[in-house]
């Protein structure tokens, strides 16, 4: 099915070459080794817009005033910073909560490892990825970790898969980009695809997602952009095609409803005007 939701899903020039098989005994083993570890979440980059967002989110859920048995750390380049944070989400939940606090270089691959050895998953949320998001993510992998974050970068994210996603498979590490916004829309397109052919026996050959919002542009968000806008030519055609992370249809052919969003639509079904979405 097409999923028509924004300016930024890329048309690959050739197709990505398809993953390695996997081996589940290295799946078995990663998961077993990360059991043990004293750390179930660990944010990093928590002391930025987004990171207190999700610090907050954990707390409330994870203080003291809670049953829900889960370690949750935050992890950052200041001390200060990340204690603020601490406060900040004690007194937002209204309840204790002291998670440890990591102080760890973003761009030190050795103190990364270290620090994420000590936690069954990872949520990143430092950017713009394209700077600081490989070392960790390679972190990651040496050590076992998941890796979870909410970048929108996708040339970053297409670089990414092709140099570690056979490295993240032997090491049975899942690596999951782009789950501040594209990931749950995608699983939401699964979800009403799965629903179209379960309760009326039919395919959906389209889906159009609307998202309404307000609010402000954080630091990271337009540090992004501005570096995307002003990264060179082979950036900006990998920014414009909408299957650069695959999923290209038979023959590798844009079709016309493969058409990028370009101007504002007016939706006689929401009755409501729409506009491409250049984040997601």
């Amino acid at each position: 099915s097409h999923h028509r939701r924004s300016s930024l899903l890329r048309r690959a020039s050739r197709p990505l070459p398809p993953p390695p098989p996997l081996d589940r005994r290295a799946w078995g083993d990663a998961a077993g080794m990360r059991s043990t570890r004293e750390i179930d979440v660990l944010v990093h980059g928590a002391t930025g817009f987004t990171g207190r967002l999700i610090s907050r989110y954990l707390a409330a859920r994870t203080g003291s005033a809670t049953s829900a048995p889960l370690c949750v750390a935050l992890a950052g380049r200041s001390a200060l910073k990340l204690r603020h944070v601490q406060d900040e989400c004690a007194a937002a939940t209204g309840q204790d909560w002291e998670p440890p606090l990591l102080v760890v270089p973003s761009d030190d691959e050795d103190a990364l490892i270290a620090t994420v050895s000590r936690a069954r998953v990872v949520i990143a949320a430092a950017g713009p990825y394209s700077l600081c998001g490989t070392p960790l993510v390679r972190a990651c992998i040496a050590a076992g970790t998941d890796y979870v974050d909410i970048n929108g970068e996708v040339p970053w994210m297409r670089g990414i898969a092709a140099a570690l996603d056979e490295a993240a498979a032997r090491a049975g590490v899942h690596v999951v980009l782009s789950c501040g916004f594209s990931a749950p829309s995608d699983l939401g397109v699964l979800q009403a695809v799965r629903a179209m052919r379960e309760r009326h026996g039919c395919e959906t050959r389209a889906v159009h997602s609307y998202v309404q919002f307000n609010g402000k542009l954080s630091g990271g968000t337009m540090a992004t952009g501005i570096l995307l806008d002003c990264a060179p030519h082979e950036v900006q055609l990998a920014r414009r095609e909408p299957f650069s992370l695959g999923g290209a249809p038979s023959g590798g052919h844009a079709r016309d409803i493969d058409a990028e969003p370009s101007s504002a639509e007016f939706s006689h079904a929401l009755g409501t005007w729409g506009a491409p979405f250049w984040m997601s």
